[in-house]
Parts: structure tokens; C-alpha cells; sequence
């Protein structure tokens, strides 16, 4: 069922999947530090097993928004 939903989520976005270390090369990240963005429901993506799968237009424009540089903030 998982799998029909990240189909439909690439499909919808007509894009391509990627995994967590394809996307922290695009995004300049660790892959540790885009899982916890996933995680934390700041990155859209889908959990398949022990990975994240991520569409590519939603990691490229993730990438567009303005961050904080630095170390996050201790909740």
C-alpha cells in the first residue's frame, strides 16, 4: 500500500524518487541531518523500510526556501 502511495506522490509531482543520501547531496546536508529533517515533517517524504524515499521537485524546493545557517534551536 506504502508503495502506491509514493508512486501517486511521484506521479502527481511528475517527477523522479530519491533516497536520503541523493537528496542531502543535492540539499548540502548530512544524510543523518535530512532524515531528521523528514522525521520532524520539515522535508515531505515517505518512510520504506529504514530509508526515506523523496520526490525531487519537493527536495528542490525545499532547497529554494531561505534557512537559518547555524545550529538549530534546543526545543
Amino acid at each position: 500500500m506504502r508503495c502506491v502511495r509514493i508512486k501517486r506522490m511521484a506521479h502527481e509531482e511528475g517527477s523522479q524518487l530519491m533516497n536520503t543520501s541523493e537528496a542531502a547531496d543535492l540539499l548540502g546536508l548530512s544524510v543523518g541531518r535530512v532524515r531528521q529533517l523528514a522525521i520532524d515533517g520539515k522535508l515531505r517524504g515517505e518512510r520504506v523500510g529504514r530509508d526515506w524515499v523523496f520526490v525531487r521537485s519537493v527536495v528542490e524546493e525545499f532547497a529554494r526556501r531561505p534557512r537559518r545557517r547555524g545550529r538549530p534551536n534546543k526545543v
